[in-house]
């Protein structure tokens, strides 16, 4: 699971570029459940953006790229607007030249024009009171393709990527807005922290699947997502004999509409088949979850944590299927599915770690994570057997030492462990289909 200053990304889009001007990355194997919620079940990667800073500060930095003709340049400005207000500008511009040479056309492909704009606030009203706020716009245009036929046998003079089937070039194009918001009140037990997430993206893909120098296959995907998430939780402070963690996540998404749309002129022996088809998949996604740590230092260096999570996650799905024109395989015929299911699961974890010294911690852990299930959302061959997926489980166990060396200028990590997955859910094509 992918989670960008706390809100989490579980679609590729919703974040295009979320590595720019960052202030660390944390990459967590293993289930994450009990910690981050459903969809960790391998791990996850906790993404957090540069903050404002009360002194004022400027980078700009270019570079290029002579093989492919590719450069990029970005910049960020940082500082104080008031005494108790800073703000943070974060721009980059992307030209990608396609690194696939197409040996016909003369054409490199793909090629990507990419921009990301990110303003963030930071405010810090009271001494236990601080707040910040993100809005950050990303669009990302791809032309071309990463791949060139060449061993058809009727085609073996003529090797080149189809570039305009029926008229249409290969393109895809997204666009993606992230707000957030996040207040953390300090008291003496403690430290409330409330997170708001807004985000969405809308992208409009064509594909020449075929690859041929004929009009023979183009698809085409259109997709509208939105996503909306709240997260409270309290920490308490450290340094006693107990330290826990308390809190509670809502999110709500919908996928409005996801459409794939199918323009086909096929020779077969039962054709041949010309026409166009199209796939309509809407989805509702409501989701909560409790949770909880509690801490332990229960002998000197020694030191117990447990952690629990129970999730409920509500979905409900419509596919609508249907031949636009012409004459098409009778498996892409008219069909409407209705699907509704509720998923819930009790993620648990637990770590022994013995601390001799500040610079060693040796530890062994269990833990659980899960996925929650879902649909085959724009398969335009699928029935009403086998159109669900059933929700993904993993449990893992690790043990493992780390070590600072050298006075800090040197970090040693070693870990076993075993993770078992059940009902792993993966994504293949079917080229028969």
């Amino acid at each position: 699971g992918l989670f960008v200053d706390g809100v989490y990304g579980g679609r590729s889009r919703q974040f295009m570029l979320p590595f720019f001007d960052i202030e660390q990355v944390e990459v967590l194997r293993g289930p994450q459940g009990a910690a981050f919620g459903v969809n960790t079940s391998a791990g996850a990667v906790s993404i957090t953006s540069a903050k404002p800073t009360k002194d004022l500060m400027a980078r700009v930095s270019a570079s290029y790229e002579f093989e492919f003709d590719s450069y990029e340049v970005g910049t960020v400005v940082s500082g104080p607007l008031t005494d108790q207000l800073q703000g943070r500008i974060a721009v980059q511009y992307q030209d990608i030249g396609g690194y696939l040479h197409n040996t016909v056309t003369g054409d490199d492909s793909p090629e990507y024009e990419n921009t990301l704009m990110r303003g963030s606030l930071a405010w810090q009203p009271t001494e236990n009171l601080s707040a910040s706020l993100k809005l950050e716009h990303a669009n990302f245009d791809m032309y071309g393709n990463s791949y060139q036929r060449i061993l058809l046998p009727e085609y073996i003079d003529d090797d080149k990527l189809e570039t305009a089937g029926f008229g249409q070039k290969d393109v895809d194009k997204t666009d993606a807005t992230n707000l957030t918001l996040r207040a953390d009140y300090s008291i003496a037990e403690g430290t409330l922290t409330s997170i708001t997430g807004i985000s969405k993206y809308n992208y409009d893909k064509y594909i020449n699947a075929d690859a041929m120098p004929t009009n023979t296959w183009l698809t085409r995907f259109q997709e509208d997502f939105q996503q909306f998430s709240q997260e409270f939780r309290f920490v308490s402070v450290t340094g006693g004999k107990f330290d826990y963690l308390v809190g509670g996540y809502f999110q709500y998404n919908e996928i409005d509409p996801l459409i794939a749309t199918t323009r086909t002129i096929f020779p077969t022996t039962a054709g041949p088949f010309n026409g166009t088809s199209e796939v309509n998949y809407q989805q509702d996604d409501q989701m909560y979850s409790v949770f909880g740590s509690l801490g332990w230092n229960f002998l000197d260096h020694w030191r117990l944590v447990g952690d629990l999570r129970y999730t409920d996650d509500d979905k409900d799905a419509t596919q609508q299927r249907q031949i636009v024109s012409g004459f098409l395989p009778p498996n892409w015929g008219a069909q409407r599915l209705d699907g509704s299911r509720s998923d819930s699961t009790l993620d648990p974890g637990v770590k022994l770690q013995w601390l001799p010294s500040e610079d060693l911690m040796v530890y062994a852990s269990y833990a659980e994570g899960s996925k929650s299930g879902t649909w085959q959302g724009s398969s335009r061959d699928v029935t009403a057997a086998n159109w669900a997926l059933q929700g993904e489980s993993s449990e893992n166990y690790e043990v493992g030492v780390k070590a600072k060396l050298l006075d800090g200028r040197a970090f040693i990590s070693a870990t076993i462990f075993n993770t078992d997955f059940k009902d792993l859910q993966v994504s293949r094509w079917n080229g028969t289909s």
